[in-house]
């Protein structure tokens, strides 16, 4: 999921010239889509990430959720239904607001 979400960020980066940085985000875009949906559909039947427990995975897919900008092209969290449960799950846990405190009053910011 980095990658994909380093090459939308970051296109520059991944690009000769500045007319080739609008296809690297686009294919970083279309990757991102591409992984959210093989993760959503494998955690379909499944409480959390890996199973039936709470996990720092769990964390981690939330974490990799809030940097989701459709704005920028990216998929909405709301087309990975399951992926969604579980961000949703994660951030109802008092720890986790404590720290997401600012992103969770502005998803934006």
């Amino acid at each position: 999921m980095r990658p994909w979400l380093l090459l939308s960020y970051y296109p520059d980066r991944f690009s000769d010239t500045a007319a080739d940085e609008s296809n690297a985000q686009r294919r970083g875009n279309r990757r991102l889509g591409e992984t959210w949906k093989v993760i959503d559909e494998q955690i379909a039947d499944k409480q959390w990430l890996l199973g039936e427990q709470f996990s720092l995975a769990d964390i981690y897919l939330f974490a990799l959720t809030t940097w989701l900008r459709p704005s920028l092209g990216h998929p909405d969290i709301d087309q990975f239904p399951n992926v969604k449960r579980i961000a949703d799950k994660v951030m109802q846990r008092p720890s986790v607001q404590l720290v997401y405190q600012d992103w969770i009053a502005n998803p934006n910011y």
